[in-house]
C-alpha cells in the first residue's frame, strides 16, 4: 500500500496535525460568527424551533433571491477553501455525501431543520423515474447554477393517486414543496445543477412512502418516527428468529400505536402463532372504530379459506 509522503510525515508530527485542524476549526468558527451572517444563523435557529419561514426575512431571502443565495454560498466557499489551502489534510466538520453523481453538504443543521448545498452532475443517459418517495417535510430550494429537466409528482392524500408533470428549471428558479404530497426528481441535468435547499421535518413525521408512478401502487412504507421505526425493525427480527416467546409483546403492540406498526405485529404473530394472530384479526374486524377493520376481516377470511384449521381459531 502506498502512503503519500505528506500523510506519512503527519503520522510522526502530532503537533502539525493539531495545528492543521485548528486552522479548519478557526475558519468554521469565523464563518458561524461572522456579523454579516448573524441574522441568517439566528433566524435558522428560529426556523428549526418552528417559526414560519415568512417571518424570517433574511433566511427566506436565501431561497427566494438568487443573488442572496449565491453570495451566501460564495462566502462559505471562500472561507473554507482558504482554510483548506492552509491545511489541505484537515477535516471539515460538516456532514456530507457523494454517490452516483449526487453530492450534498450540510451547511447548517438543527432540530430537524437543515440548510444544504446539493450538486447534481450531468447524466450521460437520462433516466425517467418510475417511482417517487414522499416524506413528511417542507422544502424550499433555489437554483444557483445550471439547469435540469425532470418530473414533479403530486399525491392526492384522499385517494393516493399520483400525477406527474414535466419540470424544467434554470438559474434563479425556486421550488416550495410539501414533500408529503409533492416530489421533484431530475432525469436530465445539463453540466451541473447546484441547489441551495432549506428543509424542516416535524417532530412526529408521517410515514415515508414510495409509490409507483404508473399505477399509484404502494411499493414501500417506513415510519418517520425513529422509535416506531425501531419497533418495526425489532418485530421483523423477532419474527425472522422465530422467537415464539415474543408473541405476548407483539399482541400488546397490535393493540395501540400507528396502524402500520400494529399490522406488522399481527403479521409476525400469524407466522409464530397463527391461532393467536387470527384471534387478533377477529378483534380488529369486530371493532367499529378500528381503521384496519376491513383489512383485518378480509385477511382473516382469506386465511380461514386457505387453512381450514384456523376456522376454530375465532376469538370468543
Amino acid at each position: 500500500m502506498r502512503i503519500d509522503p505528506e500523510i506519512a510525515a503527519l503520522a510522526h508530527d502530532p503537533a502539525k496535525q493539531h495545528c492543521g485542524q485548528e486552522e479548519i476549526s478557526r475558519a468554521v468558527k469565523d464563518w458561524k460568527y461572522d456579523p454579516a451572517l448573524s441574522a441568517i444563523h439566528r433566524q435558522f435557529s428560529r426556523y428549526a424551533a418552528g417559526d414560519p419561514l415568512e417571518t424570517l426575512n433574511a433566511l427566506q431571502a436565501l431561497v427566494s433571491h438568487v443573488q442572496a443565495a449565491g453570495a451566501f454560498v460564495s462566502n462559505w466557499i471562500d472561507v473554507h477553501v482558504h482554510a483548506l489551502k492552509e491545511a489541505p489534510l484537515g477535516q471539515m466538520p460538516y456532514r456530507h455525501s457523494y454517490a452516483s453523481g449526487f453530492a450534498t453538504m450540510q451547511l447548517l443543521v438543527e432540530n430537524g431543520a437543515s440548510l444544504v448545498l446539493s450538486v447534481y452532475e450531468e447524466r450521460t443517459n437520462p433516466v425517467t423515474p418510475t417511482s417517487a418517495i414522499f416524506s413528511d417535510r417542507e422544502q424550499h430550494e433555489i437554483v444557483i447554477a445550471g439547469k435540469a429537466q425532470g418530473l414533479l409528482s403530486r399525491c392526492e392524500q384522499d385517494t393516493g393517486t399520483v400525477t406527474s408533470s414535466l419540470l424544467d428549471v434554470t438559474l434563479g428558479d425556486r421550488l416550495q414543496l410539501d414533500c408529503n404530497r409533492e416530489v421533484r426528481q431530475w432525469s436530465d441535468v445539463k453540466g451541473r445543477l447546484v441547489l441551495l435547499q432549506l428543509s424542516r421535518t416535524p417532530q412526529d413525521p408521517a410515514p415515508t412512502r414510495e409509490i409507483q408512478l404508473e399505477d399509484s401502487s404502494l411499493l414501500m412504507q417506513s415510519d418517520g418516527n425513529k422509535q416506531t421505526s425501531q419497533s418495526s425493525v425489532a418485530l421483523a427480527v423477532l419474527g425472522a428468529l422465530q422467537r415464539h416467546d415474543a408473541v405476548p409483546v407483539m399482541e400488546e403492540l397490535s393493540a395501540s400505536g400507528p396502524a402500520h406498526l400494529r399490522w406488522e405485529a399481527v403479521r409476525q404473530m400469524l407466522t409464530l402463532d397463527p391461532f393467536k394472530g387470527i384471534s387478533v384479526l377477529d378483534r380488529m374486524a369486530e371493532d367499529p372504530s378500528e381503521e384496519l377493520a376491513v383489512s383485518a376481516h378480509r385477511l382473516a377470511e382469506q386465511l380461514r379459506m386457505q387453512y381450514p384449521a384456523l376456522r376454530h381459531g375465532k376469538a370468543a
